[in-house]
């Protein structure tokens, strides 16, 4: 990469920011346009257009969707999408169905071959086990056909892959350059059913050497710490081919059309986010299942990950995978149920965690179509217009894309490989899942403290790998060292290989103590996670985050001997540090920093720290800009005319009301005698949630991100002086109003989400330029 500024600056689509963009009511062509020109206007550069059908969730989410599902009027509609995107320079990833989980084109496959639905073993009423079709509501979901058999698959994709093909296949591999498979599954083996397929007993038989019928009794029980080693054996083998089939029979198949196309097929499954869960899941293997796609991903949709309330390592089975097979991309789908109240520090957050661990493609939930009846409340939060804060949101995509980008550069330092158990998690018993889940995440947590670098290892990848002299080459990646559980189940392949690793001098763990952090840090900073790139030119990257809401100041040693720059990826700037990698810095609450080796920047701004203090002291006045309010059928935004009111900064609930979510303007009229350069910054302190600042009407900066401190030396005059600072809240104030409860009492199709929305909402209440508003006057 030659010109790393300008790359910095002009992020390409594939590493660009993307939308779940929910097609939720009627598709106007020219509604879809202006909103995709909406979201370019906002630097958004690709779309997943989301179909939400009428017969995906008729009952709990209805949708006046039309044309048809995959008719050839739904085609000729995404035909003008695609062209659009093509012609804004955008890329549009090719959702590969109506709803979720994908595999069933919303009921196609089924309806078109009966004989191919889900399948599973149960008891009946006389005790005897026997076969069941797959059981479905259709008021409440489409039925899903069976992933394990390789003719579902082909269906699908002849419905939904191949039509693509038809009216769209000029741009596959131009415009469209991702394929998105969302959470698809097989039945999981819990409640008493087994999971069963055409042929299992025979596949099971041909593949393992021993016959699975005398077991099947014993797994439909829950596994337990009691079992007998022999069926702990049959329950990890019987996994084991379950993951082989989905694995051969729905990913591989996928990712063959995909390749053959010019596509990358990416995607995530399921609950990802509980390692046990495998054991009884609807996926069988992370590890194994994300390998077989090009770019592997994860998704997070509420707090599965929140800051100082749970942090999991769960992002790394992505990016690992990605390492391991050789490609930048690791994908993670995030915020879609997070609520209407998520806050930019939040926001901020997730970014940044999810880039130090590896993943670089973002795909926010959501964007929808539109915000009426039942979608209303369903699915927040509401990204676009309908959303006080999205005018600022230019900002977050520029801060995001520009982080992707040069995150998916070069090769990840990563020379740990921790052990991913799955034996263990597929036998199921409860002391060993509850001891491997603690090693599990806090092996991850240890090495993250200690600035290390490491991967996820499975058994496949170790067993596949090659010993070179004390190293393990594991596909594409490299690891000098492997930590183990105290007690771990691997098969015997991967066994001889690790035996191999051993005799040659290789390094292995039980705690992760020994490993070398990538870098020494002194006094320990547990809160700062790092991640370090090479690319092929020996340019190296360096990603710090700080986890935590404390201030971390450190003294960093960067290996390198040539220019090091500071990449600040709110403002685009490259600046030059002074020495040789050597030199101090300070990491605010969330923050993080990426450096760059062998680049050219504009010298480093020059020091700066307040040595004093000032309130800004007058008489303000507020007065409302917008609204945002529930109307009688939808989302509606209300331009306001009311006069302004005398109000101090604060929580502006008790001048606006608890209810107001929108956009509200603080003015100040004051007088400043001092010389005009006298005070250099003005600090605005706590902001609920985003403001744009003028003065003696000339804007002098906006901001999503805190803090939220302007210079003010061009537009600050002698004596008489005007401040005008415009806020913008979230919808949470909105949705956590009488009116809100009484619109979704009377609402006849509840959101699924609401209560968990609500829940996380209400933390977000506080809004307005709250302050203290202070002149910082530094040297």
């Amino acid at each position: 990469m030659q010109n790393f500024h300008k790359f910095f600056n002009s992020t390409p689509p594939e590493n660009a920011v993307s939308y779940f963009w929910f097609i939720n009511d009627v598709m106007d062509v020219e509604v879809l346009k202006k909103q995709l020109h909406d979201m370019y206007d906002h630097h958004v550069r690709s779309v997943c257009l989301h179909p939400i059908p009428p017969g995906f969730r008729p009952v709990k989410m209805p949708t006046k969707m039309k044309p048809d599902y995959l008719s050839p009027e739904y085609f000729a509609i995404i035909a003008e999408i695609v062209q659009e995107c093509e012609k804004l320079g955008m890329h549009y990833f090719l959702y590969d169905e109506g709803g979720w989980p994908s595999g069933g084109a919303c009921g196609q496959v089924i309806k078109n071959h009966p004989e191919l639905h889900g399948r599973f073993l149960a008891k009946d009423e006389t005790g005897r086990i026997r076969e069941f079709p797959q059981a479905y509501d259709p008021s409440f979901s489409a039925p899903l056909p069976d992933p394990l058999q390789k003719e579902s698959t082909l269906e699908f994709i002849r419905l939904t892959h191949d039509a693509h093909r038809k009216y769209v296949g000029d741009s596959l591999g131009k415009t469209i350059k991702l394929a998105f498979t969302d959470e698809p599954c097989f039945i999981p083996n819990t409640g008493g059913k087994i999971t069963w397929t055409k042929d299992m007993d025979r596949i099971f038989r041909e593949r393992k050497g021993y016959d699975i019928t005398p077991y099947l009794e014993a797994l439909t029980h829950q596994a337990q710490d009691g079992d007998p080693d022999e069926i702990t054996n049959v329950r990890i083998d019987f996994m084991d081919v379950c993951t082989q089939l989905f694995v051969e029979n729905y990913f591989l198949p996928i990712r063959d059309w995909c390749r053959a196309n010019g596509v990358m097929s990416a995607g995530h499954v399921s609950r990802e986010d509980e390692p046990a869960y495998s054991g009884k899941s609807d996926y069988g293997s992370i590890m194994k299942v994300l390998r077989a796609l090009d770019v592997p991903g994860i998704d997070m949709i509420w707090r599965q990950i929140y800051p100082g309330l749970r942090e999991h390592p769960f992002p790394k089975y992505a990016s690992s995978v990605a390492n391991q097979n050789g490609t930048p991309y690791a994908l993670i789908e995030i915020f879609g149920a997070c609520g209407n109240g998520l806050k930019p520090d939040e926001m901020l957050f997730y970014i940044n965690y999810f880039l130090v661990h590896g993943c670089n493609i973002f795909t926010f939930g959501s964007y929808p179509l539109a915000n009426a009846g039942n979608w209303i409340f369903g699915c927040r939060p509401h990204f676009g217009p309908d959303d006080p804060l999205w005018q600022y949101f230019d900002l977050v995509h520029d801060y995001a894309n520009r982080l992707s980008g040069m995150m998916s550069q070069g090769k990840p330092v990563r020379p740990v490989a921790v052990f991913y158990d799955i034996r263990t998690m597929w036998g199921g018993r409860d002391t060993e899942l509850f001891w491997g889940e603690r090693w599990h995440t806090g092996t991850a947590k240890r090495l993250w403290e200690r600035q290390c670098g490491y991967d996820f290892l499975d058994e496949d990848v170790l067993a596949e790998g090659e010993v070179c002299g004390t190293e393990l080459h594991a596909g594409h990646a490299v690891y000098k060292e492997i930590i183990l559980p105290p007690q771990c189940r691997m098969s015997d392949a991967a066994r001889a290989k690790l035996d191999e690793f051993i005799a040659a001098g290789g390094r292995v763990s039980n705690d992760g103590e020994s490993a070398e952090p990538l870098l020494k840090i002194d006094p320990p900073q547990p809160r700062l996670r790092m991640e370090e790139r090479v690319l092929e030119d020996g340019t190296k990257l360096w990603f710090f985050f700080n986890s935590g809401r404390d201030t971390i100041s450190v003294d960093l040693d960067l290996d390198t001997n040539g220019k090091l720059v500071w990449c600040d990826a709110h403002t685009g700037k490259f600046y030059t540090l002074p020495g040789s990698g050597k030199f101090h810095w300070s990491f605010g609450a969330f923050e993080a920093a990426l450096f760059l080796s062998g680049a050219e920047g504009e010298p480093m701004p020059q020091a700066w720290q307040p040595v004093r203090t000032e309130v800004l002291t007058g008489e303000w006045t507020l007065r409302k800009i917008t609204e945002h309010v529930i109307g009688e059928k939808r989302l509606e935004v209300h331009a306001c005319r009311e006069s302004a009111i005398p109000a101090e900064p604060g929580d502006w609930r008790k001048y606006l009301g608890n209810d107001f979510s929108g956009e509200a303007e603080y003015t100040l009229v004051f007088d400043r005698q001092d010389p005009v350069d006298a005070p250099a910054k003005l600090d605005l302190g706590k902001v609920g949630y985003a403001c744009s600042v003028e003065l003696n009407g000339k804007p002098i900066g906006r901001k999503y991100f805190g803090p939220y401190i302007f210079d003010t030396a061009d537009a600050l005059q002698s004596g008489r002086n005007v401040l005008k600072v415009r806020v913008s809240n979230t919808l949470a104030n909105l949705y956590n109003s009488s009116a809100s409860s009484q619109r979704f009492a009377a609402e006849p199709h509840k959101a699924i989400y609401e209560p968990i929305q609500l829940s996380f909402e209400r933390e977000s209440l506080a809004s307005g330029l709250i302050g203290p508003v202070k002149w910082l006057y530094g040297k």
